[in-house]
């Protein structure tokens, strides 16, 4: 690196710059951007007795104030929301002759988090 009179040379200069930035790299690209990543939302829809309920409508609703995001269960009773930001919610379900359900939710980042829903009991008959 020093030529014979003690001084760096401008090639090992180069390489000693390039040594400690390829070093710093990795630990600088770990550091968080400030937006948090996105999570996976999942889950079940059953009736008073554990049975699926297919066709309900589930509904996540920000505290924020932002959209609302609307989905539907499958024929297993599932239902899926992908590329949700963390935060808190109201997760609903809506199902025809079943009373509403909603409970508040944590969403966390990065993570598939999961929160099954059941009806906990038929919706009032009208007269």
């Amino acid at each position: 690196m020093c030529n014979g009179n003690g001084r760096v040379t401008r090639g090992s200069w180069l390489r000693l710059v390039l040594l400690v930035l390829s070093m710093a790299y990795p630990a600088l690209s770990a550091v968080p951007t400030g937006n948090p990543p996105p999570a996976d939302l999942s889950g079940t829809v059953e009736d008073p007795l554990g049975a699926v309920v297919v066709n309900a409508t589930v509904a996540l609703l920000p505290s924020n104030g932002a959209s609302v995001l609307v989905t539907m269960t499958n024929q297993s009773g599932h239902f899926e929301f992908h590329e949700v930001l963390p935060g808190r919610y109201r997760l609903t379900a809506e199902a025809a002759g079943f009373a509403e359900v909603s409970i508040e939710i944590n969403v966390f980042a990065g993570q598939s988090n999961r929160m099954d829903l059941q009806f906990a009991q038929l919706a009032a008959q009208k007269q």
